[in-house]
């Protein structure tokens, strides 16, 4: 029995896609349809690290926060991300998810100086990937919507 069987249908919440490093790489949604569960937004360059050759992975019927990626091989030495295609000064409207899938706020993401800023981030929350310098993965992706927690969780 896997802990995706208890997970009701049409259930969905946010996910962060780990390295073979142990690094972040990007954040998606893991949802149960049926007796299926399905990932969307695998980042650009890797794959399930489980993945058999009819696209099946069992990490996914653990209904997990984390999914392990590999390279698929396409990935140059140089890692890029959607970012660096981005034109500095240009910015949009993202939506924050909290970790049930729920849009908590919308904000502004923009690219200055190669670096990439969020504004509007709700009260009381704090990007679900920054680490102690403040620093997020899941912003190099120039997402539609920024995975969030609470401050004090």
């Amino acid at each position: 029995k896997y802990p995706s069987e208890s997970v009701a249908d049409g259930t969905s919440k946010p996910v962060t896609f780990i390295d073979d490093k142990g690094n972040n790489v990007g954040t998606g949604i893991i949802s149960k349809n049926g007796n299926s569960v399905n990932v969307k937004n695998i980042p650009y360059g890797y794959k399930l690290s489980d993945e058999d050759s009819e696209g099946h992975s069992t990490q996914l019927l653990q209904w997990p926060d984390q999914i392990s990626v590999v390279s698929d091989g396409s990935q140059p030495a140089t890692p890029s991300y959607p970012i660096d295609n981005i034109t500095d000064g240009s910015s949009k409207s993202v939506s924050f998810i909290d970790n049930n899938g729920n849009v908590v706020g919308t904000g502004i993401i923009s690219k200055d100086d190669n670096s990439v800023k969020v504004k509007n981030i709700p009260y009381g929350y704090k990007l679900s990937d920054e680490d102690s310098e403040g620093h997020s993965a899941q912003l190099l992706q120039w997402p539609d919507q920024i995975t969030v927690k609470p401050v004090n969780a």
